[in-house]
């Protein structure tokens, strides 16, 4: 069982108790799921990628034989049918953990600059994929120059978007971007630094749609929270932490309480996390 992020933070905020009923709705490799269950609530837990939640189900944990536990494929976006379909609506909190895990790091398809030979495709969610959804090199090989500075400069923040857009387009003239290598190598004296990192998150969150679907689990979230239930979200960088704040002002949501990673840990994947807690009124 890996570590999840800001676990004791958010046990503390949400004061889970045995009898609640608990969405974790993003459920990566189970970590906060496995700690709520440990607690005695009751958790719907769902992920995108089949493919995490098959690795889930191969290991030898016993929490799959927990009938406080529910763990099924889908999106959070849908988050509110996929309660309704399990009768697990009215429950006291939902949790959004918006990071990538390390097995989809490691075994996925393209999602870190780290891995070269994998493919560049960043699909998270299994059914999109099989419905032939478009993969990061499709975005590369297909996308003008002046789309791909947008997507960069939205998602990615990056200041030389422009001079990165036009390198990619050149080399995609000669050259074929099917493997996270390939880009990489097409861009070889254009990216600097931790521009690496930023562009794959651009073209994961462009890939996956993840603006529209974070705002559309938010909204799924609080149809299915009882009057007083706590929402909790992490967040991982600047934009999709500003998708949320919006949201919830919007809303009219209460932030009950804020933690700021960098502030309370010294361990490299909490470092720039942000749990946001809101309450339902």
């Amino acid at each position: 069982m890996h570590t999840p992020v800001l676990l004791e933070q958010v046990i503390a905020h949400l004061n889970i108790k045995p009898g609640m009923k608990i969405i974790d709705a993003t459920f990566g490799e189970g970590g906060h799921t496995h700690a709520f269950l440990g607690l005695g609530a009751s958790v719907l837990a769902i992920d995108a990628d089949q493919d995490q939640i098959n690795r889930y189900k191969n290991s030898s944990s016993n929490e799959l034989k927990n009938e406080k536990l529910q763990l099924v494929q889908g999106n959070y976006a849908d988050i509110a049918e996929i309660a309704i379909k399990h009768s697990f609506d009215k429950v006291d909190v939902v949790i959004f953990d918006l990071g990538l895990s390390m097995n989809q790091m490691y075994h996925g398809e393209g999602f870190s600059y780290q891995f070269p030979l994998q493919p560049l495709n960043l699909v998270i969610d299994s059914q999109s994929k099989q419905k032939g959804a478009a993969r990061a090199a499709e975005v590369v090989t297909e996308y003008d120059e002046e789309r791909l500075t947008n997507i960069f400069m939205r998602y990615g923040e990056l200041k030389r978007a422009s001079d990165i857009a036009r390198a990619i387009v050149r080399y995609r003239s000669t050259h074929e971007l099917n493997t996270v290598g390939d880009l990489l190598t097409g861009l070889e004296g254009t990216l600097f630094g931790n521009e690496q990192a930023a562009l794959f998150q651009a073209l994961r969150i462009e890939v996956n749609h993840e603006y529209e679907q974070i705002e559309k689990g938010l909204n799924g979230a609080v149809e299915v929270l009882s009057r007083g239930g706590k929402l909790a979200v992490i967040t991982f960088h600047s934009g999709e932490d500003r998708i949320v704040k919006l949201w919830a002002r919007g809303k009219g949501l209460k932030e009950e309480k804020r933690v700021i990673g960098k502030k309370v840990s010294d361990k490299s994947f909490e470092r720039s996390s942000i749990l946001r807690i809101y309450v339902q009124s």
